[in-house]
């Protein structure tokens, strides 16, 4: 809009001039002729027209002038609507773009609502986006459902992950916490973590070495061995080894979790975590989630090499560990317990859990009953102490 009132200026202004110059020539060249009378009205005449024009040239160019702020005003609201316009443009390519780049790599996948997943270990997403593992299994492993146990820890870190990582042996990864570990006095913030199953607050062995306690093959300084022994990573799993700190100074814990296999039994799962307290130095607790029973004998303790301290819970003992095992190694006062967990009570080593119960161990007799009639029955177990557990 704002053209025309620039155009319609040039115009009026360009037109007045231009009159004016011809009209003052004009009055300039006048001859002079007749009588004193006729020239005085001519004069008169010729005047008015002058005076009349000059009045006409000065509205009109004073018109023009009034209308200017309004062109001024017509063209800067439009260029603010313009830039309105090409900045409301560019956010929703910029939108388009973001929408656009969402780019998910191997194992991950772009879900509907955009996000990545990984298809590998997601239950939720096993193998393909929306394959929802059901409640018969206990992961997703290898893009695949599986009976398997889950990672324990709610967001934990990844030290390493066989899903994004690949398959691991040995090696040794460090780790640096945002808090002080202690064992045998020996305080630091920097840990070692090998996938063989070994945690050294010093030197570490990056292999395992088949060794009793104290190992000095590679090993100084304080070191924890839940379970060190020929551990492997599978790739494309879950597998791997985490960590978490929770809870707030002074009472923060650090939680190691270890999700392994035997290398020379990968289907057999070795899965423990290990634990650490703000508040109480000094002390380390191993709890045994799955382990194989295979008679599998790895090494169970710790040691400080600077001391020669150490205690070793077992060594080439099959059997010796067991799930739902839990064992808490006091490095100040040198002894440690070792208990098992049953629900919400904890076991002496001389009882098994039963039914979320602590029996003794030993003989037991039992009494079985099944109907022909309608093919259900029950088992009444008679325990070393005469307790009865009734299954039916």
């Amino acid at each position: 809009m704002d053209i025309w009132w620039i155009l319609l200026f040039l115009i009026v202004r360009t037109v007045a001039e231009q009159s004016e110059s011809k009209f003052m020539n004009s009055g300039a060249g006048l001859e002079v002729s007749g009588s004193t009378e006729d020239i005085d009205r001519k004069n008169y005449r010729d005047g008015g027209n002058l005076t009349r024009f000059a009045e006409l040239f000065n509205a009109l160019k004073s018109a023009a002038f009034y209308f200017m702020p309004i062109i001024h005003w017509d063209r800067v609201k439009s260029a603010k609507l313009g830039v309105q316009s090409k900045k409301k443009n560019d956010d929703h390519m910029d939108k388009i773009d973001k929408k656009e780049n969402v780019t998910c790599v191997w194992p991950f996948a772009q879900t509907p609502s955009e996000n990545c997943v990984n298809i590998l270990i997601d239950r939720n997403n096993c193998g393909k986006i929306n394959h929802k593992c059901n409640a018969t299994y206990k992961s997703c492993s290898a893009g695949v459902c599986s009976v398997a146990p889950a990672i324990q820890l709610t967001e934990p870190k990844i030290i390493w992950q066989g899903a994004l990582n690949g398959s691991k042996y040995y090696g040794e990864f460090d780790v640096t916490l945002p808090l002080n570990i202690t064992l045998y006095d020996i305080k630091t913030n920097y840990v070692i973590v090998t996938p063989s199953g070994a945690l050294c607050l010093g030197k570490c062995s990056y292999e395992y070495s088949e060794s009793a306690l104290p190992n000095i093959k590679g090993f100084s300084g304080a070191t924890a061995f839940p379970f060190f022994d020929d551990l492997f990573i599978r790739n494309g799993t879950a597998q791997g080894l985490y960590y978490k700190v929770s809870g707030k100074t002074p009472n923060q814990t650090v939680v190691f979790e270890y999700y392994t296999t035997l290398l020379l039994s990968t289907h057999r799962i070795c899965h423990f975590q290990v634990l650490f307290f703000e508040n109480r130095p000094n002390i380390v607790q191993f709890i045994y989630l799955n382990v194989p029973d295979i008679g599998s004998s790895p090494t169970v303790g710790v040691q400080n090499l600077f001391t020669g301290l150490f205690m070793q819970y077992s060594f080439r003992e099959p059997h010796a560990i067991m799930s739902n095992m839990s064992i808490t190694f006091d490095t100040k006062n040198n002894n440690y317990t070792a208990v098992l967990l049953c629900g919400s009570k904890t076991c002496t080593m001389n009882e098994a859990c039963v039914r979320n119960m602590c029996i003794q161990r030993g003989r037991l007799s039992f009494t079985a009953h099944w109907t022909r009639s309608n093919g259900r029955g029950y088992i009444i177990v008679r325990t070393p102490l005469n307790n009865t557990i009734y299954f039916g």
